[in-house]
């Protein structure tokens, strides 16, 4: 068998951070900016919907973040490259993640099926929704040749 792609191992580290695989359990957001080698307290505010669950999915506001960190454009060409990349990435997070739902879809409204918010069923959609923003972000990254540091890898 051969080696993982980058973004398989962006998926596998973010869903293992997430689960508590590595250490201790991570939000979303921080699980998201720990791959992509980003201080994760600094993402923090951003977990479960902002703190408050009205606000997007942690794990895909971190995404925009990083996104943004990886791909630093200053001139009117490298910001059309990145707003390229952002509208990438939005597409394919609302049709592989989310169903068709807004990537500004509250989290609240992301996890309300769910009985309970502590459930083993919404830790693992999350888990599952967090390593599928993980292997995107990193395909997007790769495609626009921006920088695509994986931290935790080791």
């Amino acid at each position: 068998m051969g080696h993982a792609s980058r973004a398989d191992q962006a998926a596998r580290l973010a869903q293992e951070l997430y689960e508590g695989v590595r250490g201790g359990h991570r939000s979303s957001s921080a699980a998201i900016a720990e791959v992509f080698s980003e201080d994760p307290g600094r993402y923090e505010i951003l977990h479960r919907g902002w703190l408050t669950g009205e606000g997007p999915c942690g794990a895909i506001s971190a995404a925009v973040l990083v996104l943004g960190s990886s791909l630093v454009q200053t001139t009117a060409a490298g910001r059309e490259t990145l707003r390229a990349a952002m509208m990438d990435l939005q597409e394919r997070l609302t049709t592989e993640v989310l169903e068709g739902e807004s990537i500004a879809t509250p989290c609240a409204q992301l996890v309300a099926g769910f009985r309970e918010f502590d459930s083993p069923e919404r830790r693992a959609f999350c888990a599952r929704l967090v390593g599928r923003v993980g292997r995107i972000l990193a395909e997007v990254i790769e495609a626009r040749k921006g920088d695509l540091r994986l931290e935790a890898a080791g």
